[in-house]
């Protein structure tokens, strides 16, 4: 929730409490929180008019129809505000890198919720300004619009990047849990382990390139594999560097692990935000996911050591 929005709707509370006689008009408190609301509405018009036009059929449709409805509610606002709806670009800029990065689902949802927090501020003003109510409920029908749109496009999963990202840590922790079963030299250890991690860069950006490819809408899949590819570079890096510096293989596990949880948390967060569940639960899932390769990496290499005779 933007500070000015709560500012402005806690001055009107005070105002409203102490018996003050309202002026012929809109208060400025008023105006402040309806230009905010307008703001929101010409940048959500701009994002889903953009997010429309990477999915085609009847999603890019309604997303279409939710921009438009969007547009007409921030010019319906211009009136009390004596300003045009102009969405602000660095934001409508910034949104659309994320819908590149972690998909339209993450996009929608943070729009969405942003929308929901924000309505109770917004309704507060309909005794002055009528039209500010109907914008107002039009907000809770646009969330069941682009819940449909979500259904409807597959767009449920967390984006192929972040899925990219997730397999990659998964790959590089239980690599190095079985190389150091089986290695004695720790630089070997480390090595083998940005070997994996490159693999795995390289893996997420091949994901990303084929499932922008396959899906619906005109997607651009180079772009999608690039930032894969830098991002699964950045994980591999963090998680191997470990072993490059002193102290045991063992302890230099435990902090590739940390390493990978600090990853993990950051995935969690737009798995969490488009699934719409508990940020916890999906990071201790994940973080035990983990571990638990890890420990089966180390199993499998003991297992085989054993089976070969190679534990002596």
């Amino acid at each position: 929730m933007d500070e000015n929005i709560k500012n402005s709707a806690s001055q009107m509370e005070y105002r409203s409490g102490s018996g003050e006689t309202p002026a012929k008009g809109p208060r400025p408190d008023t105006v402040k929180i309806v230009a905010e609301m307008q703001k929101r509405e010409a940048m959500a018009s701009a994002v889903y008019k953009f997010l429309a036009r990477r999915v085609t059929g009847r999603g890019g449709e309604m997303l279409m129809r939710v921009a438009g409805e969007k547009s007409v509610n921030a010019e319906t606002l211009s009136r009390w505000t004596d300003k045009k709806g102009k969405a602000p670009l660095l934001k409508v800029w910034g949104w659309r890198l994320l819908s590149r990065l972690f998909g339209s689902s993450f996009v929608i949802s943070r729009l969405e919720a942003g929308e929901a927090e924000a309505r109770p501020y917004f309704a507060a003003t309909a005794d002055e300004i009528p039209e500010a109510a109907s914008v107002s409920e039009s907000g809770e029908k646009h969330r069941i619009q682009l819940r449909e749109v979500i259904n409807l496009e597959g767009l449920r999963g967390i984006g192929s990047i972040v899925t990219g990202l997730y397999s990659a840590v998964l790959l590089i922790t239980g690599s190095l849990a079985g190389f150091i079963t089986a290695l004695n030299d720790k630089r070997a250890v480390a090595v083998a382990g940005f070997c994996t991690g490159v693999a795995a860069a390289l893996a997420a950006a091949v994901t990303g390139y084929s499932s922008q490819k396959a899906a619906t809408g005109r997607q651009r899949p180079a772009g999608a594999a690039f930032s894969a590819f830098v991002l699964g570079v950045i994980a591999s890096v963090l998680l191997v560097a470990p072993f490059f510096y002193g102290g045991g293989a063992w302890g230099s596990m435990m902090a590739s692990l940390l390493a990978a949880a600090a990853v993990l948390a950051l995935l969690a967060f737009f798995a969490s935000v488009v699934r719409q569940e508990t940020y916890f639960i999906v990071f201790v899932e994940m973080v035990l996911m983990t571990i638990g390769v890890s420990l089966a990496a180390m199993l499998a290499v003991w297992v085989a050591k054993a089976w070969f005779g190679l534990n002596g």
